[in-house]
């Protein structure tokens, strides 16, 4: 039990984690067509940043065990995709800009 509430306790303490209303406010200001010198300064450093096909993946994560999270495309220095996936309902929404 006491490793369970360790290991729980360093997923909250993970580096660059945000709230569900940071990443719903960070959803709101980050737009495709955005530099990524912008994204940097709006946004801060990612949780992880991961090579996709010809894209790199910021991800913003909520701390956590099955948390909400938001995923930023950034191609040739610029952001094309935006996805918010909230996970704090049964729903487990998605929101993504633009538009698919």
């Amino acid at each position: 039990m006491a490793a369970v509430a360790w290991s729980l306790a360093a997923c909250d303490a993970a580096p660059n984690t945000k709230s569900v209303a940071e990443l719903n406010d960070l959803y709101q200001k980050i737009e495709p067509g955005m530099a990524e010198a912008d994204l940097k300064t709006v946004a801060g450093e990612p949780t992880k940043k991961e090579p996709k096909d010809e894209a790199t993946e910021w991800l913003y994560s909520e701390a956590g065990l099955n948390t909400s999270f938001l995923s930023v495309l950034v191609r040739e220095g610029a952001v094309v995709k935006v996805t918010l996936r909230d996970r704090t309902n049964s729903s487990q929404e998605a929101q993504t800009k633009p538009a698919e």
